[in-house]
């Protein structure tokens, strides 16, 4: 239920900041698409490095422990405890807070943009 409440509080805060973060990204410039790509490139070196990793342990030509795989195991540990740590009720308030603020924010530009037209 936690990492679905997670999941419910990205997918929501996705949803509700999409214009304000696409307006954000399209002023950015250049630098977004070569950020995105160098994201992309590491996250992807990374699955193709794992599933190397995997099929040498497979054949028994490797051992389980790995520098690399083992960084990446403490890192993903370290994130789903923190997840875990903040509960259900924070994760719930996180949703609401972002709720809040994005109607807030789009009330505000609406009476702004009235104020400027009338």
């Amino acid at each position: 239920a936690g990492m679905g409440l997670v999941v419910g509080t990205v997918a929501v805060a996705t949803a509700l900041a999409r214009d304000a973060v696409i307006r954000r990204l399209r002023s950015s410039g250049r630098w977004v698409p070569r950020a995105s790509g160098a994201l992309l490139l590491l996250a992807g070196s990374y699955v193709a490095y794992y599933g190397w990793w995997e099929v040498r342990v497979l054949r028994g030509d490797a051992v389980g422990d790995d520098p690399v795989i083992a960084v990446a195991e403490s890192l993903q540990i370290t994130l789903a405890q923190t997840v875990d740590s903040l509960g259900p009720l924070a994760w719930l308030l996180l949703l609401a807070a972002l709720v809040v603020l994005t109607l807030a924010a789009r009330t505000l530009r609406a009476v702004r943009s009235r104020r400027v037209g009338a």
